[in-house]
């Protein structure tokens, strides 16, 4: 029997992470030993196993969909953003080095340590659990990126896997996005066609008899069925990996401007999301205090970062805060909150926000 199945996207943010644990949790329910598995993760963040190991955190939560105890073979690689082209590698849990861009996804360098380290977890999880649920990253379909390619067509050959690929039709373009899918490998790998058993349309709201049409023409032109439609489900509160969702909170109950860190960046994004979903505030974003001298938030929050390599940046940013202090008065906003982006960015402010002391 197949021992794997594995979800793969059209895209970044086409839903696999939460598709992964509700079908951890659903097999388990009929009970089975899961065990969710995404061979390389990308994310500042991480979970730490009882081991010691590190782990994406969305992997680990897939772990509590599938009841079972977060383990490091269920994420041996994991990639932590120092740079737009520089991350620091973790190898089973462990800090491995530094590593470029070009040399991690263009170079056969580190290829063997990558395949050695997702064999053995492979291994690993066959050995002691019933199934294997594995998420792919970003889009399973990119030409410069399938020749040493571990996390979405390759990983599924090594496991032979069924693979689902999901497109999200909320953003419009999901059936092109199916079709040029199927084209991109065809060009590429075709062999990978064969391991696709189908699509999965997520996030679709509205009348599914005005999607049909749609569904018929895609499957006639791909060979392939649209094995399901599901439903847009609003504030998961999920921390994204591998990419930044836009994110526009509901509710607009207390100002805050956050000085010093740039949301659209993975690296500082992270600790930022957990802020703003946890308390659906509304925040002004801010990268230096020349620009909050009028119109002073309730709150600053001013955030020192972590990397080595943005000392310099996070000097200014400790001026930033002075300058803060010296343009308002105490009274006229809550005291600066200083958080690394490395901790919760949610616990660091907390007992600033009113209403979330208790």
């Amino acid at each position: 029997m197949r021992q794997a199945i594995m979800l793969q996207g059209t895209s970044s943010d086409a839903g696999k992470t939460v598709l992964v644990a509700g079908l951890c949790r659903l097999f388990a329910n009929r009970g089975l030993r899961v065990a969710p598995f995404k061979s390389q993760n990308m994310a500042l963040n991480s979970f730490v196993t009882a081991t010691g190991a590190e782990i994406g955190r969305a992997t680990a939560v897939q772990a509590a969909g599938a009841r079972q105890e977060p383990i490091v073979e269920m994420n041996p690689l994991l990639l932590k953003p120092k740079a737009d082209d520089v991350a620091q590698l973790i190898v089973n849990g462990k800090p491995w080095g530094d590593v470029s861009a070009s040399d991690y996804f263009l170079s056969d360098k580190l290829q063997d340590i990558k395949l050695d380290a997702i064999r053995n977890a492979i291994g690993h999880l066959e050995a002691n659990f019933d199934l294997i649920i594995a998420e792919g990253a970003g889009s399973c379909a990119e030409p410069n990126l399938r020749r040493l390619d571990v996390v979405n067509m390759g990983l599924a050959h090594l496991l032979d896997a069924r693979v689902f690929v999901i497109a999200d039709v909320n953003k419009g373009g999901a059936f092109a996005d199916i079709l040029g899918t199927l084209d991109v490998m065809r060009l590429t790998e075709p062999a990978d066609i064969d391991l696709i058993e189908g699509f999965l349309l997520n996030k679709f709201r509205g009348d599914r008899k005005v999607l049909q049409p749609a569904i018929e023409f895609t499957e006639r032109h791909s060979g392939k069925p649209i094995a399901g439609v599901l439903p847009f489900i609003n504030n998961l509160s999920l921390e994204e990996e591998d990419r930044i969702r836009e994110f526009r909170p509901a509710n607009v109950e207390t100002d805050i401007a956050v000085i010093g860190i740039d949301p659209t960046r993975s690296r500082g994004a992270a600790s930022f999301g957990a802020g703003l979903i946890t308390h659906s505030q509304h925040f002004r974003r801010r990268t230096d205090a020349k620009r909050t001298k009028n119109n002073a938030p309730r709150v600053r929050i001013v955030v020192s970062i972590k990397l080595a390599s943005e000392r310099r940046r996070g000097r200014n940013i400790h001026g930033c805060r002075q300058r803060c202090r010296d343009r308002n008065p105490p009274s006229a906003f809550q005291k600066p909150v200083a958080c690394d982006t490395h901790r919760s960015f949610a616990a660091a402010a907390r007992v600033h926000f009113p209403g979330c002391d208790k």
